[in-house]
């Protein structure tokens, strides 16, 4: 075995015995025998009823941080929920706005359609007036060229 941990090893043994001594009790302890005696409670040990302090203390602690982290998670929660309920809205108003977007898309496209059907039909129109017109100007050139030979 490698001498440095050897050291370490015996030093955290050492620490320990020394930790847990109860250095009062040494000298009722060494009034009662080794072999086949009593053995009284806490001998060589800390002081149990300090550890059972300790525990509940600590066991209040753990309590107490599991209610504040309840209360976290219900403020949480109320949060989250009123977050799901503007979500909700926002959700719905832009459905509203998707469906008024295509009718009026729907709309742009029949407005387009009929205006487009009204230039057609005016271009029509327009043709057969600008032929009209043509015919009626050299009916009338006729009419007139007839009428300066015949007088």
């Amino acid at each position: 075995m490698n001498k440095t941990l050897l050291l370490i090893i015996c030093d955290f043994l050492l620490l320990n015995l020394i930790h847990f001594t109860a250095w009062d009790n040494i000298d009722q302890d060494s009034s009662v025998p080794a072999a086949g005696g009593a053995e009284t409670l806490g001998s060589g040990m800390g002081d149990p009823s300090q550890d059972l302090e300790l525990v509940k203390l600590m066991l209040d602690q753990s309590e107490q941080e599991q209610v504040a982290t309840q209360q976290k998670l219900v403020e949480t929660e109320k949060t989250l929920g009123g977050v799901e309920e503007e979500l909700g809205g926002v959700e719905e108003k832009l459905g509203n706005k998707e469906r008024a977007l295509g009718n009026a898309e729907k709309m742009n496209l029949a407005i387009l359609s009929e205006y487009e059907q009204f230039k057609e039909a005016a271009q029509k129109e327009a043709t057969e007036n600008t032929e009209e017109n043509q015919k009626l100007v050299e009916k009338v050139q006729i009419e007139w060229i007839t009428n300066i030979f015949t007088k």
